[in-house]
């Protein structure tokens, strides 16, 4: 698994606020936040997004 984190702060499609550096995970090129209370999928964008390698 591929894991990213987001440099600035994202509003998906509901309008729920993903703070910066949240932790996603990269399945082909949507992100899925990872986070057990809330689903949040946006499209990958290499420009929003650095890689994490210390997960």
């Amino acid at each position: 698994m591929e894991y990213y984190r987001n440099y600035n702060e994202i509003i998906d499609q509901f309008g729920v606020v993903v703070d910066a550096d949240s932790l996603w995970e990269k399945q082909d090129d949507i992100m899925v936040l990872v986070n057990d209370d809330e689903y949040i999928s946006v499209p990958y964008d290499e420009a929003e997004f650095y890689e994490e390698k210390n997960v």
